[in-house]
């Protein structure tokens, strides 16, 4: 009797411990999503008229631009890293369409994606203080990303080597969150801008670390 209540005790403590988890997950999930959002919508109906959005519809719409002009097939992981990889060398008359209804749509939602204080809050901020108040462990992916994504902030938002990491660290499921995902359409918006915009230059200063702006 004691070995059949000593086994019913350890499968219950082993189907409790992946609840758990997903549970704290979901919140740390959830607290991102919150963050990133206060962080872009501060004063932007002051600023612009605007109202408030959700910066993951936003992504969501941006994902659809990328689609619609054949600059991805879909929104798997491995369709965004090549088209990263080869962001610097676009110069398709699609590219440059994509490129202008992005900057339509960033108009119409009175999104300044391309402010540093806000990137910084998106990429790096967010990422380290759900890292931090959630008290997640280095191994979660909300951490692992975002480490990268400053890494990748400090190195003027491109680096082929840093462009594999960060999709390494995520598998194909855990990509088409678009809480996950979202960080990747950011930095494809940062690059295009690079890229068509003559007039932007990459900062590089790779000796900051994660949570710093």
């Amino acid at each position: 009797m004691k070995k059949v209540l000593s086994k019913l005790i350890l499968i219950a403590a082993i189907a409790i411990v992946p609840t758990a988890c997903n549970g704290q997950s979901s919140k740390a999930e959830s607290t991102l999503r919150d963050c990133i959002n206060e962080k872009v919508n501060p004063n932007i109906h002051e600023s612009t008229g605007k109202p408030e959005f959700d910066f993951f519809e936003f992504s969501l719409k941006a994902e659809k631009v990328l689609l619609a002009n054949g600059l991805i097939d879909n929104n798997g992981k491995e369709e965004y890293l090549e088209f990263l990889k080869g962001i610097d060398t676009l110069g398709s008359k699609n590219g440059i369409k994509a490129y202008n209804q992005l900057q339509e749509l960033s108009d119409t939602y009175g999104f300044s994606y391309n402010l540093f204080i806000i990137a910084d809050g998106v990429l790096n901020q967010c990422p380290y203080k759900v890292y931090k108040s959630e008290q997640l462990t280095e191994n979660h992916l909300i951490y692992r990303q975002g480490k990268i994504l400053k890494q990748l902030m400090d190195n003027g938002y491109y680096q082929e080597d840093l462009i594999e990491q960060l999709f390494e660290q995520i598998d194909q499921n855990e990509f088409s969150n678009i809480l996950y995902r979202a960080p990747v359409v950011y930095l494809i918006l940062m690059n295009m801008d690079f890229h068509y915009d003559s007039r932007l230059k990459r900062k590089i200063n790779p000796s900051k670390i994660m949570g710093n702006g």
